[in-house]
């Protein structure tokens, strides 16, 4: 039997793995569900369970309009936090200052609301950094999960672009 490592490069080459390869990506609210459930202690302990072959990695995004100390909650693509309220529902602003509203008691269920470079010029757009201490983090995983495929995890390129200027904006430019 193959190590999921051994199995995802196998099919990366496009050689037949001993199964096909899985990966884990679900809802916090199903994950507590799932790992209740089953008795889980982590999202590891789900993932050696379930046999499940890719454990993503990221470093994250920090700074931008995302200010110390405050609740952070999730965004559509990145942390967030309350800035008000709007016709009944929250309006959040992300790490990269994109507004959304959310729909109460609902699981993510948004709308965008405000795209920051319609409003702010581009030449003092705060824009977020590389979160560079958690290579770290990134290296330990490689050392404690050798036997997974590790995934890292990139930021949306085109969401984000779309998002900062908005929809309708962003189809307007000239891509050559």
């Amino acid at each position: 039997m193959l190590t999921s490592r051994e199995r995802c490069i196998r099919s990366i080459l496009f050689e037949d793995p001993d199964r096909i390869p899985l990966i884990l990506s679900i809802r916090p609210e199903p994950y507590e569900k799932l790992r209740k459930t089953l008795g889980a202690s982590s999202y590891i302990d789900i993932c050696k369970r379930l046999g499940v072959d890719v454990v993503s990695v990221g470093i994250g995004i920090r700074g931008g309009y995302l200010p110390e100390g405050v609740e952070v909650k999730e965004g559509p693509y990145a942390p967030a936090y309350t800035v008000g309220e709007y016709k009944g529902f929250e309006v959040r602003r992300d790490v990269w200052g994109i507004e959304s509203i959310w729909a109460p008691n609902s699981t993510y269920t948004y709308t965008y609301y405000r795209h920051p470079l319609q409003h702010i010029p581009l030449e003092k757009y705060r824009w977020p950094r590389v979160n560079v201490e958690a290579f770290d983090d990134v290296v330990k995983s490689r050392k404690n999960y050798e036997d997974y495929c590790l995934a890292g995890v990139v930021e949306h390129m085109w969401e984000i672009a779309w998002q900062l200027t908005g929809f309708n904006e962003i189809m307007r430019f000239n891509v050559y």
